[in-house]
């Protein structure tokens, strides 16, 4: 009995800390209003309207002009958000968020391993690569990872680790994906599944 009791405090402590360490987490939503996610203390989107962004942009060009360029250059018409960690330097295209939304040409859920299989043929990984179709908050996901080498300036390779989720939302599609190296994979893989979980649409 008593061992059941705290079982239950234990529990209810550590959903208690996991909250407090969530609290600081800052909402950012797609121009078009259609998904909104909650980064982590560090984390910044490259949105060249955000007060935030001028600023950050302004002190990198001064501390980190390569880092400054990058960023610049990642407010793709084409993607509805792309997010970078500042904690680390994300200028070798490591430590980034890019979500796509489209209009769903006519899949299901009951289609999405198929599209895994698709993509695991379709992606240029080039080591461990695997998919599967999970139970999500915003309904069933197909979550997939894969390595991959990165060129660099320089004729430099980097090895890079692929986090992607795509999941059917009204009549769109959504595509989710994180990107770092693979050695760093295994320290962000949690933030970057709780980034996920916390879509709200």
């Amino acid at each position: 009995m008593i061992k059941s009791k705290l079982s239950i405090v234990i529990a209810s402590l550590a959903i208690f800390a996991a909250s407090i360490a969530q609290s600081d987490w800052t909402p950012i939503t797609t121009k078009d209003g259609f998904l909104t996610l909650s980064f982590p203390p560090g984390w910044i989107a490259a949105d060249q309207t955000s007060e935030q962004y001028k600023k950050t942009i302004e002190d990198l060009r001064k501390n980190n002009p390569k880092m400054a360029k990058m960023l610049e250059g990642a407010d793709d018409n084409e993607v509805a958000l792309n997010a970078f960690d500042l904690n680390d330097d994300p200028s070798d295209g490591s430590d980034n968020m890019n979500v796509k939304v489209q209009k769903n040409p006519g899949l299901t859920d009951k289609q999405l391993g198929e599209v895994g299989k698709v993509l695991m043929k379709e992606i240029p990984f080039t080591g461990k690569k695997e998919y599967k179709v999970v139970d999500m908050p915003v309904g069933k996901t197909l979550r997939y990872t894969g390595e991959m080498d990165a060129k660099l300036e320089g004729d430099q390779t980097i090895k890079m680790q692929i986090l992607g989720y795509l999941y059917l939302k009204a009549d769109k599609f959504v595509v989710i994906t994180f990107t770092t190296t693979q050695s760093g994979f295994a320290k962000k893989k949690d933030i970057y599944e709780k980034i996920f979980k916390s879509a709200k649409h």
